[in-house]
């Protein structure tokens, strides 16, 4: 089944239920999420200079035989040259929950020292708190990328594609690369 998002070619945020958010509680949180595309992610990166292809770790996989564990060698792109950012510092977390969340409703709370359960209004604090806390985020943004794996799904099969030079092109069907 298509997404309803498709009507607006997913640039609209649209409300996503994340239980987990309430611990499973009634009611059911929502946040309004934009879907977060390989564009998106591509945008992120380049604006905090981070690799595209380790994050920023200065390593990757190297793919293992059958039954051998990956080994970890150099980034053959940015040849381990680390910038100090990766997709895990607080800032990049920050500016993709900017990016991404765009409200949210029937959030609960609970009181660290009495244990009071509440209804939390929405603000950008509580969406920052979000991308504060990494289970939290990875969560989310888990959800935002889900959409904007739709969106990328729906645009690879538009008749409408991006220019050849762009970085969101793809190589034509049966291109040898």
């Amino acid at each position: 089944m298509l997404p309803t998002t498709i009507e607006s070619g997913f640039e609209d945020p649209v409300w996503v239920p994340i239980p987990a958010l309430n611990d499973g509680q009634e009611p059911v949180a929502e946040l309004l999420l934009k879907p977060y595309s390989h564009g998106d992610l591509a945008e992120v990166q380049e604006t905090f200079n981070i690799c595209r292809r380790c994050d920023g770790i200065g390593q990757v996989s190297e793919i293992a035989a059958a039954g051998e564990s990956p080994t970890k060698i150099t980034c053959p792109l940015c040849s381990g040259r680390s910038t100090g950012k990766s997709g895990l510092d607080l800032d990049v977390r920050l500016a993709i929950g900017t990016r991404i969340i765009k409200g949210g409703r029937s959030l609960l709370g609970v009181d660290p020292q009495t244990g009071v359960t509440r209804p939390i209004t929405w603000s950008d604090k509580v969406r920052d708190g979000i991308c504060h806390t990494l289970p939290t985020f990875y969560l989310v943004i888990g959800e935002a990328l889900r959409l904007g794996a739709q969106q990328d799904a729906v645009k690879k099969d538009s008749p409408i594609q991006p220019p050849a030079d762009s970085p969101m092109a793809s190589e034509a069907a049966g291109a040898m690369g």
